[in-house]
């Protein structure tokens, strides 16, 4: 397990609740918010395991989901309280994970780090979430006149996509420029580049996300990386959802 942050962050997914793993970790403590009056603001008492367990350091539940709970913790002493709250869930498949594990599953699903696979002139529509934007509202709203705009609704915006290297073993370097043609002269005309890109995994092939000009319309379409070193590795368009499409195992 990696991360970027020192250890600072963890996280454990479990195929269980994570409140099940409590019940059997924390025995007969009291859990009640005015045991834990500091955490009182969780709406979950998940993150008072992590408390219970080593009382003499200062954990916080800093995200959570159904299946999946992350603390915060000191940097000194970073391992004992990850071996010991693995330990207490091994019988539901608790599984430790990194930030640098985070960065991959989002990708995987397509979730953008804002600055990084969008910058300040894209909008939803740009992102293909057009679907979260409340058009039908019988009054105006902030955004709306910016979103209508003549340039924000041109064919050829810059919009997110996913690159999926018609070579899986090869990766996209972040950043890279892209073009359609690499038969053409020097300067290229660009019409995108690399934002996200991970070697080959679970999925089975490297992946990346990048914007490309008119992306939503290409999908399915071929794209090339031109490099610094005269290679070139050629991607397909494709949605920026790679796993779980469907979006199913979020049902459980």
């Amino acid at each position: 397990m990696r991360n970027r942050n020192c250890g600072r962050k963890r996280g454990f997914h479990s195929s269980r609740q994570p409140g099940q793993i409590r019940i059997r970790a924390l025995g007969e403590i009291n859990q009640s918010h005015a045991a834990f009056a500091h955490l009182a603001h969780c709406p979950h008492n998940r993150c008072l395991c992590a408390h219970a367990l080593f009382k003499r350091r200062k954990l916080r539940c800093v995200d959570e989901s159904p299946r999946s709970a992350e603390y915060g913790e000191p940097f000194v002493g970073v391992v004992e309280p990850r071996v010991k709250i693995a330990e207490a869930g091994k019988q539901y498949n608790l599984t430790p994970y990194g930030t640098e594990t985070m960065h991959i599953l989002r990708a995987e699903k397509g979730f953008i780090i804002v600055g990084q696979d969008t910058d300040s002139s894209m909008t939803p529509d740009d992102l293909n979430m057009g679907w979260c934007v409340g058009r039908t509202k019988p009054f105006s709203w902030i955004g709306w006149r910016g979103m209508n705009r003549e340039d924000c609704v041109r064919d050829q915006r810059k919009q997110l996509v996913g690159l999926k290297p018609i070579d899986p073993t090869k990766w996209l370097p972040e950043g890279a420029q892209l073009v359609f043609n690499t038969k053409q002269t020097i300067p290229m005309t660009m019409v995108g580049h690399v934002t996200s890109s991970y070697l080959h995994n679970s999925l089975g092939y490297s992946f990346a996300m990048g914007v490309v000009k008119g992306g939503l319309k290409q999908i399915g379409e071929r794209v090339f990386a031109p490099l610094a070193d005269g290679s070139v590795i050629e991607a397909e368009i494709v949605s920026s959802v790679f796993f779980d499409p469907k979006g199913e195992r979020q049902n459980i």
